[in-house]
């Protein structure tokens, strides 16, 4: 008899050609790696939902949350064909609330659901929260240059003129791609919230043994790093899941100009989408406008079960 994970395996192969690729077995097993479980529905090794989730320890508390860079997370699940509507929606309650039987005791429970995702009534009345959350889509079936007149003034102007001076590498290894993100970091003042240093080389690793992305450093003429990016994508979509720029170099444009090597890239792979990521900081959120895409909620699933959290995080915020 296969156990869960087995079984969360046999459904991303055969369903390989649809599942987002952080739904992916291969993703949480070689990238995540550690303290991750799943949820699973199955009947005679046959899957029909599963439901990955990262655990994190916080002191006396267990964290349900997003591992670092895995962007969407939530239930996956497999229909029937030939499903009626409300024969559908019946089908999504009784399978979320199998999921939901499975789950382990946990303080706090905050995860990011894939696009796909729509019905989170289910979750809502066993006490769940729909946070909506949103992030950039950017359709790409005009053509490129179409793609770039929609791009803000201000976002040409720098790829134009980065274009003149810097050269973009693909990389050999992550180095870069790690030094780029926490400089990013330290020209705000801000320590980098990635406490997982390997995780870098996991993700180029892993896109590079899958071929299911890209990581290109951008270089000046004299060798400096100005920037790094990170490119996922799966059948449908690209993803961009990690940047920075170097902090003396942050006015460069070398951003803009990997966003639109990406964008040209994601293009050329016949991708229906670039999905770039949406932030909840007003500073990043308008840099991502400027390229056109269109404004996408998904779901964010939330749920406390501890008061000694509740009232911890309340201290915390008036301390600051």
């Amino acid at each position: 008899m296969m156990n869960k994970k087995e079984l969360f395996q046999k459904f991303s192969l055969e369903n390989e050609a649809v599942i987002p690729f952080s739904l992916h077995f291969n993703w949480w097993n070689e990238v995540v790696q550690n303290n991750w479980d799943v949820a699973v529905v199955s009947n005679d090794n046959q899957v029909f939902a599963v439901w990955p989730y990262f655990i994190r320890k916080k002191g006396i508390w267990n964290l349900i949350t997003q591992p670092h860079f895995t962007p969407y997370s939530g239930i996956y699940i497999r229909y029937p064909e030939g499903q009626k509507v409300d024969t559908k929606i019946a089908f999504e309650k009784k399978l979320i609330e199998e999921l939901i039987t499975q789950l382990p005791d946990f303080s706090e429970w905050k995860q990011n659901f894939h696009l796909e995702f729509k019905n989170s009534l289910p979750l809502i009345w066993n006490g769940f929260e729909d946070q909506k959350r949103f992030t950039y889509i950017l359709p790409l079936t005009e053509s490129i240059e179409s793609i770039f007149l929609n791009f803000r003034d201000n976002i040409k102007k720098q790829i134009r003129k980065a274009e003149k001076f810097l050269i973009i590498n693909e990389a050999e290894d992550s180095k870069k791609l790690k030094q780029a993100f926490e400089s990013s970091f330290e020209a705000q003042n801000l320590n980098s919230p990635i406490d997982d240093s390997m995780i870098f080389q996991r993700i180029y690793e892993y896109i590079k043994k899958h071929q299911l992305g890209k990581v290109w450093n951008v270089m000046d003429q004299e060798g400096n790093l100005h920037a790094a990016m990170c490119l996922v994508w799966d059948q449908h979509q690209a993803y961009y899941l990690i940047g920075g720029a170097m902090k003396e170099f942050k006015n460069s444009g070398a951003m803009s100009l990997l966003m639109w090597h990406a964008i040209q890239n994601a293009k050329t792979k016949q991708k229906n989408k670039f999905n770039f990521e949406g932030s909840s900081i007003e500073a990043i959120e308008k840099y991502l406008r400027g390229f056109g895409g269109e404004l996408t909620p998904f779901t964010c699933i939330y749920k406390s079960n501890s008061s000694s959290l509740q009232l911890a995080k309340k201290i915390k915020k008036h301390s600051i």
